[in-house]
């Protein structure tokens, strides 16, 4: 499929998604048989490999621990050449996880903390990108992002 719409620029979240269930009911001991997934997640992430597979090139803004998890995000995108050129590692926080435990017939639980996505800002790097980056058509944008870290869009 040949790409008419240039590229798309995806701005927002990723984080790692830990998938964790135990089929036993009871969850009063310690160590329970189960299994654990750990796959990319975000929305932005998400967005991007979409249209990827929609034959659309997309690149992403984002901001990335520096730790296992950020690499791990990193290397999934540039393995489906999604541009990674505007993707940060923060000097501050840790890639954000989003962890979902469910056992048995329970309501799955969920912990996640996206503070990373308060580092997303349209600077002059960004500016620079875009302008010297032509094909980029349009923009995706999560709506968690404050309204201040983007006032310059």
């Amino acid at each position: 499929m040949e790409n008419k719409t240039g590229k798309i620029l995806c701005i927002g979240n990723l984080c790692v998604d830990i998938k964790a269930y135990c089929p036993a009911e009871d969850d009063t001991e310690a160590y329970r048989e189960g299994t654990i997934e750990i796959v990319p997640g975000g929305v932005a992430r998400g967005m991007a490999l979409n249209l990827k597979l929609l034959g659309m090139d997309s690149a992403i803004l984002s901001y990335v621990g520096n730790d296992i998890f950020g690499d791990y995000l990193r290397r999934t995108l540039e393995t489906k050449q999604i541009d990674t050129t505007l993707l940060h590692q923060s000097k501050e926080h840790k890639t954000a996880l989003f962890s979902v435990m469910k056992n048995g017939t329970r309501d799955a639980s969920c912990i996640y903390n996206t503070n990373i996505i308060k580092e997303i800002t349209f600077d002059n790097e960004v500016i620079n990108y875009i302008e010297s980056n032509k094909e980029i058509k349009e923009y995706v944008l999560l709506n968690k992002i404050e309204e201040f870290n983007l006032k310059d869009l």
